[in-house]
């Protein structure tokens, strides 16, 4: 099983994470900053727990670019990335991959994502040793300012590598070749590949997203070592974040439907995945599902986290922590109940958005081919899974994966005044 970690890392870059603030101590060196270090530690301690072998973080800041389709600039984003790829490495002792980051969306909207994976498959679970390589599905070519193409068009440009300080940092190994029997496209070397960000509709035309953050694609191939090699599973992924505002949002999400590359038929041994900020609420106000994933789900596509077949109980506030996917800020949140009434276990109301505390469950995975499993809402401020409560009420969802309470660590909870969105698949 291929375990994918997505979080929403507000404005993720290199100030996030820094080892060291822009003060100097009166000796004239540089202090720590003691936030950065607690925010890299939590998402470290993250990989640890939920040992993923692809780790997505969107809403990367992409710093001046070139639009959509261009790598993101050399700036806080970028490294950013480069720094949270080798921690993860020094982490794991794995020499984990990073995809490139392109850009997104247009103008005060635009933004990159970070697509870390792991290249190698260890033996175990009845599973032969093998690798993961990235195959697009597109090509990079670096003409110009460089661009994301699709190899498959008439007369497509030569592909390329990438500047050398993005190949250097992005490849353990570079060049690594991929097989001929793997989708997108099979005919190129891993370091020439790219994510794709322009798509076509269901009728062959191309899609104009306004400035709107385009989906964001990748595509891998899992072999088996040989000789001979053989690709035992095509992983294609889809990135989303979503326009904040709903009647934006609702559309857009209607509209993925409507995008070839998700609603065409599956290739061989493929599984496709849809994971991302959504930006609409899964559940109603009184606890129901309004099905606002209905035009993919048409497609075949599973929603792993989806109101159970009961009917919700009538405490919904203690019903509805268990979807929860997105926290406001620490001085919003209350962690007990008093005289004037009960605050339940697993909200503890600081579930919520800045902007509506109906905005709670943004965030999914969809699935469509293979047996998806663990799903789990990665909480760490409580703990998962989410078992203090059991049965949970009204059936909701407690999560399989396990990860302790941050409540454990105190400093760590500075986490909270980051947007905080995490699924585990």
């Amino acid at each position: 099983m291929t375990r994918v970690l997505y979080w929403n890392i507000e404005s993720f870059g290199y100030n996030k994470i820094r080892p060291l603030s822009t003060k100097r101590d009166r000796n004239g060196a540089f202090v720590p900053d003691l936030d950065a270090a607690d925010r890299l530690a939590l998402i470290l301690a993250h990989i640890t727990a939920f040992n993923p072998d692809i780790f997505i973080v969107v809403e990367t800041s992409s710093g001046p670019s070139h639009g959509p389709g261009s790598l993101i600039s050399p700036t806080g984003g970028w490294q950013g990335c480069a720094e949270l790829l080798q921690r993860i490495r020094n982490l794991t002792g794995v020499p984990w991959n990073l995809v490139p980051p392109l850009v997104v969306g247009q103008a005060g909207r635009a933004e990159g994502v970070a697509v870390f994976y792991k290249p190698v498959i260890p033996a175990g679970g009845g599973v032969a040793a093998g690798k993961r390589l990235f195959t697009g599905p597109n090509a990079w070519s670096p003409a110009g300012n460089g661009i994301s193409f699709n190899p498959h068009i008439a007369a497509p440009p030569a592909a390329g590598d990438y500047p050398m300080l993005k190949a250097q940092t992005c490849f353990s190994v570079p060049h690594r070749a991929i097989p001929p029997t793997a989708l997108n496209p099979g005919n190129l070397d891993e370091s020439r590949c790219a994510a794709r960000v322009a798509f076509v509709d269901n009728a062959g035309a191309a899609i104009n997203y306004g400035g709107l953050r385009d989906p964001y694609m990748v595509t891998f191939c899992e072999t088996v070592d040989g000789p001979p090699v053989v690709v035992q599973r095509n992983l294609t992924l889809f990135a989303i974040h979503s326009p904040p505002q709903y009647v934006a949002a609702n559309a857009y999400l209607n509209a993925l439907a409507n995008v070839r590359d998700i609603a065409a038929a599956l290739g061989a041994l493929e599984t496709r995945i849809i994971t991302g900020d959504f930006n609409v609420n899964l559940l109603s106000q009184n606890g129901n599902d309004p099905g606002r994933y209905a035009a993919l789900t048409a497609l075949g596509y599973g929603l792993q986290l989806q109101a159970p077949a009961l009917a919700p109980p009538p405490a919904l506030e203690a019903y509805t922590g268990y979807f929860a996917t997105h926290l406001r800020s620490r001085n919003a949140s209350i962690f007990w109940s008093t005289n004037a009434g009960a605050v339940p276990y697993p909200g503890y109301r600081y579930i919520g958005s800045s902007n509506s505390s109906s905005l709670y469950s943004i965030d999914n995975i969809l699935v469509r081919g293979g047996a998806a499993g663990n799903f789990t809402i990665a909480n760490s401020v409580v703990g998962v899974p989410l078992n203090v409560v059991n049965p949970a009420p009204g059936g909701a969802p407690m999560g399989l994966v396990a990860m302790a309470s941050d409540f454990q660590a105190p400093p760590r909870t500075r986490m909270l005044s980051m947007e905080y969105r995490l699924l585990l698949l």
